[in-house]
């Protein structure tokens, strides 16, 4: 059975829908799965993984700072696979949603784990406006 870690970072609380989403299909899937909430204070556990997952949201086009702050303090990974979830803002547009800017947020998230063995980075969009 695959050991996965999940760490978030959430403002609205859009970062912590996807990372249930993704918790619940990872579980459906028979997948063992640990979720840890950054917040002031924590720490990154120190057991073993065989898969992570950070997600969090853009904020001024970078990480939050108390992500960048707890990636910093991860121990080495040894080659462990890693994913980066961004969550940014988009627009809808005529009933079609417009892409919208990461910034340098990915980037900086993969800079802080670079020998850490990132696998791949993707980001999800979330609308600005619900259409009415």
């Amino acid at each position: 059975m695959s050991n996965t870690l999940i760490h978030y970072f959430t403002g609205t609380g859009n970062t912590a829908h996807a990372v249930q989403l993704i918790s619940e299909k990872l579980k459906a899937s028979g997948h063992e799965v640990t979720v840890v909430q950054v917040s002031y204070g924590v720490l990154p556990p120190m057991g073993t993984f065989d898969f992570h997952i950070v997600a969090f949201p853009v904020l001024s086009w970078a990480p939050p700072v108390m992500m960048s702050r707890y990636l910093k303090k991860m121990p080495r990974l040894n080659g462990t696979k890693v994913a980066i979830l961004v969550i940014n803002g988009a627009l809808l547009s005529n009933g079609k949603l417009v892409a919208g800017y990461t910034g340098q947020a990915l980037e900086e998230a993969e800079k802080i784990l670079r020998r850490k063995k990132i696998v791949w980075a993707f980001t999800i969009q979330q609308p600005s406006v619900i259409p009415t």
